[in-house]
């Protein structure tokens, strides 16, 4: 069941999207984050970038978690990266 995995307010994160042209945009690719490319929260526990906190897969992918961390701090991937909107066979891991 969707949301199975909320048991209260402390499960929630606060989700902060750069915008270009009202839509928006990985702060480190530069790409539209519409739905149609992974995305990541990047959960702001530790990070020294209290800004936005949503990037593109591809940021991960293309530029490494050294960039990713030397933007946002200390990251432990397995922990503080969620993706956004998984497909429903990730969804099930949660």
């Amino acid at each position: 069941a969707l949301g199975s995995h909320i048991r209260g307010m402390k499960d929630l994160k606060n989700v902060f999207f750069e915008l270009k042209d009202n839509q928006p945009t990985c702060p480190m690719t530069g790409l539209e984050l519409n739905g149609t490319r992974p995305a990541f929260l990047i959960d702001m526990k530790t990070s020294k970038n209290k800004g936005t906190n949503v990037i593109a897969g591809r940021a991960i992918r293309e530029m490494g978690m050294a960039a990713v961390q030397s933007v946002y701090g200390t990251i432990d991937p397995k922990t503080q990266l969620i993706q956004l909107a998984p497909p429903p066979a990730k969804l099930e891991e949660v």
